[in-house]
């Protein structure tokens, strides 16, 4: 859990104002808030490194990236 937790403190600090993080049923929930600001690849490029699924999805008019282990 340690590591989910520097993982969670480490996307808010690469996001910023650009979005918001919170925990998602073992992983994360980002909502895009700024697209043309947000740190796109290096997101991905930390999400992608988790041993997580990532789906990118629009919900309400924003994109929103989730994440969670396999089996979730």
């Amino acid at each position: 859990m340690i590591g989910l937790i520097s993982c969670e403190s480490e996307l808010k600090r690469l996001i910023g104002d650009t979005g918001t993080v919170s925990s998602f049923v073992g992983g994360f929930e980002i909502n895009v808030l700024d697209g043309e600001l947000f740190p796109w690849e290096i997101v991905l490029e930390v999400l992608l490194a988790l041993p997580h699924e990532v789906w990118v999805k629009r919900f309400e008019g924003s994109l929103v990236i989730k994440t969670k282990p396999p089996g979730f």
